[in-house]
């Protein structure tokens, strides 16, 4: 077998995840928070930096799962 024939879906199981897939319903809250916090105490950064900061979905990370307090 040539590594271009590996399929790993044909080897190995599927995951899965314990937990419930829950998002916080404050997300969009946090989101606006942390936009706020890079804009007012990351005043220092480039306006690039902060752009690239705000994309990178922290709140997203945070709202899901972890803050329920279900873990």
């Amino acid at each position: 077998m040539t590594p271009e024939q590996f399929i790993p879906q044909n080897y190995f199981p599927l995951g899965s995840y314990p937990c419930p897939n829950l998002i916080n319903p404050h997300i969009d809250q946090m989101k606006k928070d942390m936009d706020s916090w890079i804009d007012h105490d990351y005043a220092y950064l480039p306006e690039s930096a902060r752009k690239k900061y705000k994309k990178n979905g922290i709140p997203s990370m945070y709202g899901k799962n972890g803050s329920q307090g279900k873990l």
